[in-house]
């Protein structure tokens, strides 16, 4: 998801009033960077660090997927689905 904004266009959005301001919970270079703990490490990116540094823009990290509903919901949607294969054969999710 983070390659559908153009990073450094937000940011000069931003800088230039277009925008006043931005949150953002991804980034088309975030591999290397948000799965990672980088306390007292050196970040080389330089957007990223634009973006970390920047008065106006919000960086957190992508967890929506981990609140309480949204893991129950992964959960009986599995259990759901591997019920009703057992029980029928197949499932309304199911993909091949």
């Amino acid at each position: 998801r983070g390659a559908v904004i153009n990073t450094p266009d937000l940011i000069a959005a931003v800088n230039d009033g277009t925008l006043l301001g931005a949150a953002i919970d991804t980034y088309e270079n975030e591999a290397a960077y948000f799965t990672n703990d980088w306390t007292n490490k050196d970040i080389d990116d330089k957007t990223l660090l634009e973006l970390i540094e920047h008065e106006r823009i919000l960086v957190t990290p992508h967890i929506a997927f981990f609140s309480d509903e949204a893991v129950q919901n992964l959960v009986e949607g599995g259990l759901n689905a591997a019920l009703s294969v057992i029980n029928t054969g197949t499932c309304e999710t199911r993909l091949n």
